[in-house]
């Protein structure tokens, strides 16, 4: 409809539909009425004459500087043969051809100038390709004229080389095949590795309880428990690799107040930014800042860049972490004073694998994955994250950005909703040491613990004793940890929580624990504090 007059597009032409005309041509083309305001205009024309609106006049149109264009236009709409010739090139506002020629209405007259526009290099292109075209006809033709004998040599040929791009063909298959099951062995070895340090984690807890009075000891427990921590972040980022190579990392967003990620992040990683003599400082507003995320996987994101600031800034040095509103986003920083990045290696420090110091003797350690994943989440949230420094020796800044949230949290804190009362828990693991070590921990708490080491097991004991929550593992020898999670769901109903505790803590596997009735999902090893506090919060 223009706006002006009230007219549709057919009405202004004299009655000519041509809104189907144009947009079925495969080239640029535009209508003008005899008034010189555009009629139609289909998308190639917008984008090889430069303009966005459909709305308006042909004076407006970078075009009408063409003076030999003005000429055709004119003739054209008086109904005279338009003198611009077929194919004549012109070289402004682009490289291109033009043809114009008038549309009739139904009395015969003038209604509308239809203007055509080639690409000149499609042209070209469509040129080239037909002067190939005939060359290989020439040739097909030259071959057709060879002697019997040179055809079944190049049949042959031809044989030989499908034989060859076929063996190719396989190699790359089974290539791929090979590389699949190095990253599916990859997480099966992080799973399997998990169920040694649950039980490790747990004993050194206990270790640490009964050890306080001994210094020596107090101490030797928690450098191992240290230790024990650092592999387990290791373990999770080969995981988190094997996802990203497979596609299957994804996030569970809801609102979070970002400083709180931020916080626990810093807290996590502040006795070791205390033993290398690398003080952390926080700049946090005092409004929250509301993000849609996944909070753990936010936490990761800061702890990872903690982390890779710690390994190369040297004793004495400083972190600075800030968050602040930066228009419509949360513009998040970790600056550090330490080693710096040379300009050779900063487009490559989100890499996956990537090493500034790749010798034997280097002393920061780490595998190259930290920054990739940072990245792959910051992304997977939506945002994006940049890196900066002045050259060697003068640090790092990295540099976080996410949208900003209207969302109003709640005011409790996890801690404050967490109820502290002892429970009645069901321990279901069929490694010994792990499930014996984590009974001992919940028995320590105040809690009355049953423990099982099959899925049969667990269902008899559920049934049995009625537990407030029950802790159940999923790789089980007899049945799986799904299953029986489903069988005494079935039995209980939603009197009872249940809560995966697991080596797997991929995508598939949550989702299969959400189906069976899983109330929580986490994975191997866990802090004996974060249980707790996932049991007082059920």
């Amino acid at each position: 409809m223009d706006p002006e007059h009230g007219q549709t597009m057919s009405q202004r032409s004299g009655a000519l539909d041509v809104h189907g005309l144009v947009e079925a041509l495969p080239v640029a083309a535009l209508v003008l009425g005899l008034d010189d305001r555009l009629l139609e205009a289909n998308a190639r024309a917008q984008a090889l004459f430069h303009f966005g609106s459909t709305n308006g006049r042909f004076q407006d149109l970078e075009l009408s500087r063409i003076p030999q264009l003005r000429q055709a236009l004119e003739l054209a709409k008086s109904g005279a043969p338009a003198t611009l010739p077929s194919g004549t090139k012109l070289d402004a506002p682009g490289r291109f051809e033009l043809r114009v020629s008038a549309l009739r209405g139904r009395e015969g007259r003038p209604a509308a100038v239809l203007l055509l526009g080639f690409d000149q290099s499609e042209l070209e292109a469509a040129r080239d390709q037909n002067e190939r075209l005939r060359t290989e006809h020439a040739q097909l033709l030259e071959a057709h004229a060879t002697s019997h004998e040179e055809l079944l040599a190049l049949t042959e040929e031809l044989k030989t080389a499908n034989d060859d791009l076929r063996r190719q063909v396989r190699q790359l298959a089974a290539a791929e095949e090979a590389d699949a099951r190095k990253n599916q062995f990859l997480a099966m070895l992080a799973h399997e590795l998990r169920n040694p340090l649950a039980a490790a984690v747990n004993a050194l807890h206990l270790i640490q309880r009964g050890a306080r009075a001994n210094r020596q000891i107090s101490h030797a427990a928690r450098i191992a428990d240290r230790q024990l921590r650092h592999e387990a972040r290791l373990l999770d980022g080969l995981l988190d690799v094997s996802r990203i190579v497979l596609g299957k990392i994804t996030v569970e967003a809801r609102p979070i107040d970002l400083r709180e990620c931020v916080r626990a992040a810093i807290e996590g990683v502040s006795f070791a930014a205390q033993q290398r003599l690398v003080p952390i400082t926080l700049d946090l507003p005092e409004e929250p800042l509301v993000v849609l995320g996944d909070a753990t996987r936010l936490e990761q994101c800061v702890v990872n860049l903690l982390s890779n600031a710690m390994k190369f800034t040297p004793a004495g040095g400083s972190i600075a972490v800030s968050a602040r509103r930066h228009g419509p986003h949360v513009r998040l920083v970790v600056r550090d004073s330490g080693v710096g990045i040379s300009p050779e290696m900063l487009g490559h420090v989100f890499e996956l694998f990537a090493q500034a110091d790749t010798s034997l003797g280097r002393a920061q350690g780490g595998l190259g994955i930290g920054l990739t994943l940072v990245r792959k989440l910051v992304e997977l949230h939506g945002g994006t994250i940049t890196a900066a420094s002045a050259g060697p020796g003068r640090g790092s800044e990295f540099e976080i950005r996410l949208a900003l949230q209207a969302t109003e949290l709640s005011g409790k804190t996890p801690e404050e909703i967490a109820d502290p009362r002892p429970r009645r828990l069901l321990v279901v693991e069929d490694n010994r040491d792990a499930r014996e070590m984590l009974r001992t921990v919940l028995e320590v708490q105040g809690h009355a613990v049953w423990e099982a080491g099959d899925g049969a097991g667990a269902v008899r004991l559920a049934v049995e004793h009625s537990p407030d929550v029950v802790i159940l593992d999923l790789g089980l020898p007899d049945m799986d940890g799904f299953e029986a999670a489903r069988r005494i769901r079935r039995r209980l109903g939603d009197s009872v929580r249940l809560v995966a505790l697991s080596g797997y803590g991929d995508d598939e596997a949550r989702r299969r624990g959400r189906e069976a009735g899983f109330d929580t999902h986490l994975v191997k090893p866990v802090a004996p504090e974060d249980l707790t506090r996932v049991i007082g919060s059920l």
